[in-house]
């Protein structure tokens, strides 16, 4: 049987890694944010770009210089950089959630180990009594 210190050693290290993976999911909810963000603003762009006129001229900017572009290449870009945004924030999503399952069950085994703390010290109590 191990001993008291011994786990609460454990149950340190399983708090680290619980903490570890909270940090990871912020990082991640930021990240994803950030997308959203980043999203809201495409798909502005392909609207305004939907309410002009097949002769309208559309430019885009590459750095400090304005550079013409075809009006359907522009409206295919926004359409890409919308469809790669939503893929990345799906994966992000995703990732989440697997953090998430990470979180649970080193929830279960911190609780488990409590109790087995809780357990051992009430145990050792009563043998010195």
């Amino acid at each position: 049987m191990t001993s008291v210190e011994e786990m609460e050693r454990e149950g340190k290290q399983l708090i680290e890694q619980y903490q570890g993976i909270e940090n990871d999911q912020n990082k991640i909810e930021q990240s994803v944010q950030a997308l959203r963000s980043q999203i809201l603003e495409n798909q502005t762009v392909g609207e305004e770009l939907g309410e002009l006129g097949d002769d309208a001229e559309v430019f885009k900017a590459l750095g400090p210089v304005l550079v013409k572009m075809e009006l359907e290449d522009a409206k295919a870009t926004v359409k890409q950089r919308l469809e790669r945004l939503e893929g990345e924030v799906k994966r992000l999503d995703e990732a989440f959630k697997t953090k998430n399952d990470e979180k649970e069950k080193l929830r279960v085994s911190i609780v488990k180990l409590q109790e087995g703390i809780r357990a051992a010290q009430t145990k050792g109590a009563a043998e010195e009594e």
